[in-house]
């Protein structure tokens, strides 16, 4: 009862959140953007591997990107540790709304980066803050209903695709629009 009081209250303080923000979405090609922002679940190694990859690639073709990943965890697994491009945070690092509070997650957010690729194929709050939260310019990501007053192009999967499909479907597109 209580989490759920908790998540209403936190979705209304995002709501009035998604109000206030005002940004101008601006469609990009991949090599175009400049910077992008990687959204992922920690706790799901298949979103885990796949924005690992997706960085890899997008730092390959030389953009500036930062992956942000999320657990719902108390602390971070021994293996992953931070880095320039990698920013990692836990269910400590979020108040009692469920919104990220560390302040180097909200300056990210604040940092404008031309694409944001929302991985996240299940239903994290804190995951869902930082998308509505993000100045991107264009940010694409899987079409739910959750997640439509966020994103500005959105990928429709068939039953049994992954977030591999979702990135190859994605960057396909991408590149569309440089044509």
């Amino acid at each position: 009862m209580m989490e759920k009081l908790r998540r209403r209250v936190g979705d209304y303080f995002l709501n009035r959140k998604r109000k206030s923000l005002r940004r101008n979405s601006v469609p990009h090609a991949l090599e175009a953007a400049k910077s992008a922002l990687i959204l992922c679940d920690l706790d799901d190694r298949n979103e885990f591997e796949a924005g690992e990859s997706l960085l890899k690639h997008l730092l390959e073709i030389g953009l500036d990107v930062d992956l942000v990943g999320f657990t719902a965890k108390k602390e971070l697994a021994e293996n992953l540790i931070g880095d320039e491009h990698r920013h990692y945070f836990t269910k400590k690092d979020v108040n009692y709304l469920y919104q990220p509070s560390a302040p180097t997650l909200l300056r990210l957010l604040r940092k404008g980066h031309g694409i944001l690729f929302d991985l996240n194929l299940g239903d994290s709050f804190p995951l869902t803050f930082v998308r509505a939260a993000s100045n991107a310019e264009f940010k694409v990501g899987l079409k739910r209903k959750d997640k439509i007053e966020d994103l500005d192009f959105m990928i429709e999967l068939t039953e049994g695709d992954g977030v591999h499909q979702l990135i190859k479907h994605i960057t396909e597109y991408l590149n569309i629009f440089k044509k």
